[in-house]
């Protein structure tokens, strides 16, 4: 046997568990159900990545990492979705989803929303935190184009924990930008009052760490 293609046969060996895990991956979270509090359905299904109606819009866009994020020894997931609710206007929220294993499955427990057509440009997990990449909006941004970087850990806060996270900024569309002002009083519904960021996030990124 020519010596290229063992080696083609070692390499392609090696990356078709990875490959396998990745589709698998993907097809779990592009058919979840999530729970969107402000969609005219509170719970939405997928259907490869996507759930449309006329109103709402809920994109699994790829983006997920693994780990015990509740601390009972069982894999747990974290996601990144994207949400339009409401009809008009062309906000596009990310939002962090954590799923939790019941023991037989992942399911949605609790999620933050990070800023209006923010740019993520990682998510990693590591101890049972999720640490994100992004760019969010801050004044004088316009509404398409976030310039702020932020790198944070963010934790499972514990069931039924729907929010925003303090710092986003509520804004009408505008040439002129971001007009609002940080939403730090922002509060979950029908939940207590968990302090800044109801509990999510848990620090800024350390570069020593």
């Amino acid at each position: 046997m020519p010596i290229t293609w063992i080696i083609f046969s070692l390499v392609f060996s090696a990356m078709i568990p990875g490959t396998i895990a990745r589709d698998h991956a993907a097809k779990i979270f592009s058919n979840m159900t999530y729970h969107v509090p402000d969609a005219e359905n509170k719970d939405v299904t997928l259907q490869d990545g996507k759930y449309v109606t006329r109103d709402d819009h809920v994109i699994f866009d790829g983006k997920y990492v693994y780990d015990d994020f509740n601390h009972d020894g069982l894999k747990d997931a974290a996601v990144i979705i994207t949400t339009h609710t409401g009809g008009g206007g062309n906000q596009s929220w990310d939002v962090l989803a954590f799923l939790i294993n019941d023991g037989k499955k992942l399911v949605h427990r609790a999620s933050i929303d990070l800023d209006d057509r923010s740019e993520i440009f990682s998510l990693n997990a590591k101890e049972g935190k999720v640490l994100i990449t992004m760019n969010v909006h801050q004044p004088g941004d316009c509404n398409g184009g976030p310039s702020k970087q932020l790198k944070e850990w963010y934790e499972y806060p514990g069931p039924d924990v729907f929010t925003s996270r303090a710092g986003s900024y509520i804004w009408g569309e505008s040439l002129d930008g971001v007009q609002g002002t940080p939403d730090n009083d922002f509060k979950a519904p029908f939940i207590p009052q968990l302090g800044r960021n109801h509990g999510f996030i848990s620090g800024v990124f350390d570069e020593h760490e």
